[in-house]
């Protein structure tokens, strides 16, 4: 092997096995080397046994790190069945200090001196302030992320020869792009199969490699998953197959809950005895029952499906359903898998009634749940045992903390090889950088890429998705007169009632009605009527009054038809108005989200007053209101509903509203990923049109939940979606008066800067509009 490699060519170095060349304009980027395509044969006696070797006294001496490896590796790319895929030959050759980028960063480098006569040309590490002088047949595993190098030869004029071997583990091998590359080659063995007559009804779509774990799909449904869906299918069977646990993070709209379903279908064909449990929201698993439903046409099919949402129309089928389980728990051998998606608020009551409940694979929707520091459905699920795979377009929501968590739910090893200590250290240069608290981008970048490669063991994400352009704007609304007076009395010492909600600043800037309808219904309980009349405060009971007067004179004038006045008190209800005219101009859908039952109560009033055709969405609603709203909003008959007010609280359900392309976020919230959810509703796939998202904001009020989602969204774009990038301020933000490419929104931004004036006062409805 190390004469056909090395070849007497200067730097007498080479290269065995696989390599990714990611970066070259080559047409197969994740390949053999060319040596390993000549000389495989040759060399595979000799080179076989000794990395065989190599892997058994990893194994031994390094357990943890061994396992982390063999975890990681595409099983098409191990030489001779090791966790390496790659190994460089080295002969008379030294090596300046250097770091091996690339390379499996949470696992080790096998480094072997196999001949030579020589002195010096010791391996120095320079973080460790060591030296490991590797004589003929010793072998060293060390991390080659660490500066290293060979010091200088002894006596190099008196002739010496040393051939060395490392091997690794290249990263790259398991990239989105190999993943592709794999895929097409299967895709095209399959097509070959069908044209040769060999179709069946359910097929392996990686029997075309017999390295791969078996993914069972089928037939009919094959051509219908996306490239990403098939992709993420292959990571998470492959994971099972090594009995661990897997992170399928897509962005919303990408298809979890189909990819869930067949990755279910697959394990019950390998497991046809095993019991699966799906938990979801209460609110999803109507969601869950619909894809079912759906693809059951195409083959998706299980002989016991078995979800409900507490709706009266499916508990009568949902008990039926039950009592036959139970039966067959105890009178027959369970031959035949369920699949069982429910909420976890009823998991408990599940679980008391069916004690031997064990289900082999458990899939937890909206799977950052699993992310608390402790809960109850983590301790339940954990009683279960099984192997456990999350789907969240979210892993990380609000601290790095929460992917570790997410990750050691997946797999309970991970604290054993990579501690929580570690993962702090490298999370703090992260979050230390993206707060500009230092510039040490140098460091940060190395972090990111740590944590990027041990994540990419257990999470497979994809982050982007093929859809129309997106265009984002934060829209800065002045207050009014009545909102700026009320704003001062909420800091006034004489109302004792407002010190005991944190709502009122976002209910004031929605509409003064909003925020005095609230603080009138806590005048009104019976512990802050006891207060008053202890108290007797006088200002309290004027503004008592006012609050009263001035509600009744709004609710007067709506109900006489001047609608306008009433808007204007607000700036937010202000554009909001303007915005909803300018998308119905367009002959387009709006959907507007609130966190607030009052300012959505508010909003749809206002815009049926306006006579825009306007439906409403809760949570609370029942599965059949809230489908029968949704085929109206979808309709596009006479009736053509043009807006839907929504609680932001839908925005994790998966509906789809791509039928809509303007999307308005009347509040925020402090953890950045539930707007982005929100706007997953409409910006997902099936949409056609290029989608504007509104994100309305009042200062000094809604500063603090600006800049606090802004370092989130720093943060959960530098772990998952690679980038480099320090949290913004809107005020670096690019003011898009003037540069507006888009006519129609530059004349919408004018009116609302210059034209249209608060009621009482001079301010113009909006100070400012940024681009995102």
């Amino acid at each position: 092997m190390r004469a056909k490699t090395n070849g007497g060519q200067p730097p007498d170095t080479g290269i065995v096995g696989f390599y990714d060349y990611l970066n070259n304009p080559t047409q197969y980027k994740c390949r053999e080397t060319q040596y390993m395509r000549q000389h495989g044969a040759e060399i595979e006696f000799g080179c076989k046994n000794l990395m065989q070797r190599l892997d058994s006294l990893y194994k031994a001496y390094a357990p943890k790190y061994h396992q982390l490896q063999e975890e990681a590796i595409a099983p098409e790319f191990r030489m001779y069945e090791t966790v390496f895929s790659t190994i460089t030959v080295n002969h008379n050759f030294r090596t300046a200090v250097h770091v091996d980028k690339g390379d499996f960063r949470s696992g080790l480098a096998a480094l072997v001196v196999i001949g030579g006569a020589f002195s010096g040309c010791d391996l120095a590490v320079k973080k460790m302030k060591k030296r490991f002088p590797l004589r003929t047949g010793d072998v060293l595993f060390f991390d080659t992320s660490l500066e290293h190098g060979n010091t200088e030869v002894h006596d190099p004029e008196q002739g010496w020869e040393r051939i060395s071997v490392v091997c690794y583990y290249r990263t790259g091998l398991s990239s989105q792009t190999c993943q592709t590359e794999r895929r097409r080659y299967l895709n095209r063995y399959l097509d070959g199969r069908l044209r040769q007559g060999g179709f069946t009804d359910v097929v392996n779509i990686n029997e075309g490699d017999s390295r791969l774990a078996p993914l069972y799909v089928p037939w009919r449904l094959r051509e219908r998953l996306a490239s990403v869906q098939l992709a993420a299918l292959n990571f998470a069977s492959e994971r099972l197959s090594k009995n661990t646990g897997s992170i399928i993070a897509l962005t919303m709209g990408l298809g979890k809950t189909l990819v869930a379903l067949t990755l279910c279908f697959s394990f019950l064909q390998q497991n046809p005895d095993k019991d699966i449990l799906i938990v979801a929201p209460k609110q999803v698993i109507a969601h869950w029952r619909d894809e079912y439903e759906k693809w059951r046409s195409l083959g998706l099919f299980f002989r016991y499906f078995i979800a409900s949402d507490g709706s009266q129309s499916q508990r009568q089928f949902f008990e039926e359903s039950l009592n036959r389980y139970k039966m067959k728990m105890l009178t027959e051998t369970h031959t035949e898998g369920y699949v069982f998606v429910l909420n976890s608020e009823y998991l408990q009551s599940f679980t008391s009634r069916f004690d031997k409940f064990r289900p082999s694979l458990i899939i937890v929707d909206e799977g950052h749940m699993m992310a608390s520091k402790s809960g109850k459905l983590t301790d339940l699920l954990d009683q279960f045992g099984g192997l456990h795979v999350a789907l969240t377009g979210t892993p990380l929501q609000n601290e790095t903390e929460d992917l570790y968590r997410l990750v050691c739910w997946v797999n309970k090893t991970v604290r054993q090889t990579f501690s929580p200590q570690a993962f702090q250290k490298h999370s703090a240069f992260i979050t230390q950088y993206i707060t500009g608290k230092h510039s040490n981008l140098d460091a940060a970048a190395r972090a990111q890429k740590i944590l990027l490669e041990w994540m990419s063991t257990y999470v497979f994400r994809e982050m982007e998705a093929e859809l129309p352009p997106r265009y984002d704007y934060i829209i800065v609304c002045n207050n009014s007169v009545q909102q700026a007076k009320l704003l001062e009395r909420i800091g006034a010492t004489g109302e004792t009632v407002t010190a005991a909600t944190e709502h009122r600043p976002s209910l004031l800037t929605a509409h003064p009605i909003c925020y005095v309808s609230y603080m009138m219904g806590r005048f009104n309980t019976d512990a802050v009527k006891r207060e008053r009349e202890e108290k007797k405060s006088p200002e309290e009971w004027k503004n008592l009054s006012d609050d009263r007067e001035t509600t009744l004179e709004w609710r007067n004038s709506v109900a006489a038809g001047l609608v306008e006045p009433f808007v204007h008190a607000s700036g937010k209800m202000t554009a909001l108005v303007e915005i909803v005219r300018h998308a119905v101009a367009l002959d387009q859908k709006v959907i507007i989200f609130s966190h607030y039952i009052a300012t959505q109560d508010t909003i749809l009033r206002v815009l049926l007053a306006l006579k825009v055709k306007t439906l409403s969405m809760r949570s609370r609603d029942t599965y059949d209101r809230r489908q029968s709203v949704i085929d109206k909003f979808k309709a596009t008959d006479s009736e053509h509903i043009s807006v839907m007010v929504l609680s932001t609280k839908l925005a994790a359900f998966g509906l789809d509203f791509s039928m809509a392309n303007h999307v308005v976020l009347f509040d925020s919230w402090w953890n950045p990923q539930v707007d982005s959810q929100a706007i997953a509703r409409s910006y997902r796939r099936n949409q056609e049109h290029e989608v504007v998202v509104y994100r309305l904001a009042t200062l000094p009020t809604d500063r603090s939940i600006l800049r606090t989602q802004a370092r989130k969204n720093a943060l959960f774009n530098c772990i998952m979606r690679e980038q480099e990038i320090q949290q913004t301020s809107h005020d670096s933000l690019e003011n898009c008066e003037e540069t507006e490419p888009d006519e129609g929104r530059k004349r919408l931004w004018s009116k609302l800067k210059n034209d249209i004036v608060l009621q009482g006062n001079i301010d113009k409805a909006v100070s400012a509009v940024y681009r995102c």
